[in-house]
């Protein structure tokens, strides 16, 4: 694969500025992080603010002035986003421009980028110190109806459930999106004031990827930062819990016809553990791939299920298994899965599970130089973790890794949670 590494500098207290050179896309990305701790009121705060802070700016105060900007930068784009990385909540902002390499009159496309950027993240629109009304009224709207989409995803609103219950008394279980309610009753000024102590206290990663000089990006996000009266907080660490004490078991109804199930494993393993590269290779063996043993068996040759995938989230410490079933193979089906794993901590494993599994994390990784956004998402909740491998780094550590490494790593897992969301019973005639 090409030059993926990663260069890093500290800019100041808590402000880092992060550059990958990739020559491969014609565009260059950007992207500004901004993090804070997850907290429920908070959260809705941020992911209003990711909304409200696209829609106009000091020196372009509409939709027609800002959309005009990009135009005039090559027709360029910025995105906002809001997720969470353990237990820490991040505000991204990302753009994507045409590379400087490509320029008709010899400008740099990409400070053009960095400015319109700028504007939005440090020169939102303000009147008497709030967001204006109309604006903030709208982006409500929008923000619960991006909330509504996820319930009506029935497998997405069973992974939530699954979540809530089994971290209910962590932060973790804080929804990124915020919720309904309190995104209705935030008010301009608050948000607003919300606005500037998260500018003056987040920690900043700010990252670049592709062809283009970095120098007068760092230079101009620099300056901007330093006429900001900043204060950053320590950043805030995830509660990882290593061991289930008890399975717990939930069951909710809805109208649908199908069941969702997710199950809900603690691991313990993060970014930083030792056996971190076993453990991401035995998610593919086990559900992470259309190679595992989920996929193969339990969907495929049992025909227990619609659908069926593990995810890790190696910044909390836990793995979750989410499939779709008909109400009657339930118990069939979470049995299997179950099963599934126990074969895996026997060091029941094929060559070509083995194979397969370690060449689709192989050709992921070496894919990420394909696209420049992605070279970024893959770094950040790594950066976040304090893990500095670059993808070369792993793939060596992957391809080392054995059956009885896969074998012990899948040990780790203990199950906490088994949360099923299943059809509503029909009333019988009477």
């Amino acid at each position: 694969m090409s030059n993926t590494s990663l260069c890093r500098q500290k800019l100041s207290d808590g402000i880092y500025f992060n550059h990958v050179y990739s020559d491969v896309a014609k565009n260059d990305y950007v992207s500004v992080y901004l993090t804070a701790p997850l907290s429920a009121r908070d959260a809705s705060m941020t992911a209003l603010l990711s909304a409200v802070m696209l829609r106009a700016t000091k020196a372009y105060p509409d939709t027609p002035s800002l959309n005009g900007a990009f135009m005039d930068c090559y027709n360029a784009s910025v995105d906002s986003d809001v997720f969470k990385c353990g237990e820490t909540q991040i505000l991204a902002f990302c753009g994507s421009c045409l590379s400087d390499r490509y320029s008709i009159d010899g400008e740099s496309i990409l400070e053009k980028l960095a400015s319109i950027m700028s504007q939005i993240i440090f020169s939102p629109l303000v009147r008497c110190g709030a967001f204006k009304a109309d604006i903030l009224k709208q982006e409500k709207q929008n923000c619960i109806d991006r909330i509504h989409s996820r319930i009506n995803s029935k497998s997405a609103y069973a992974k939530k459930r699954l979540i809530d219950i089994m971290c209910r008394e962590e932060a973790y279980s804080t929804d990124a999106l915020g919720d309904e309610d309190t995104i209705s009753s935030i008010g301009a000024k608050e948000l607003y004031g919300y606005y500037k102590k998260l500018i003056s206290s987040a920690r900043v990663e700010i990252f670049h990827v592709g062809s283009s000089s970095p120098e007068k990006l760092k230079t101009l996000f620099e300056k901007e930062l330093s006429s900001v009266e900043r204060a950053p907080e320590a950043p805030s660490l995830c509660k990882i819990i290593a061991k289930a004490d008890k399975t717990k078991t939930v069951s909710e109804t809805d109208k649908l016809t199908q069941t969702n199930v997710a199950m809900g494993f603690r691991t313990g393993i993060t970014y930083s553990h030792p056996d971190y590269a076993a453990f991401v290779l035995f998610n593919a063996v086990f559900g992470g791939s259309v190679t595992g043993k989920l996929f193969t068996n339990v969907r495929e040759k049992m025909s227990l299920c619609y659908s069926i995938g593990s995810r890790p989230d190696l910044s909390k410490g836990i793995i979750t298994v989410s499939c779709g079933i008909e109400k009657d193979k339930l118990k069939l089906a979470t049995d299997e899965i179950l099963n599934q794993l126990d074969l895996i901590k026997q060091g029941d494993i094929t060559a070509d599970e083995m194979e397969q599994s370690k060449n689709a994390l192989i050709n992921s990784l070496q894919s990420l130089e394909e696209t420049p956004s992605s070279i970024a998402d893959w770094y950040i909740p790594r950066i976040l973790c304090n893990d500095s491998r670059d993808p070369g780094e792993l793939i060596k550590l992957f391809e080392k890794v054995d059956k009885n490494g896969v074998s012990q790593a899948a040990k780790h897992l203990s199950l906490d949670t088994v949360y099923s969301l299943e059809p509503e019973k029909e009333e019988e005639n009477a």
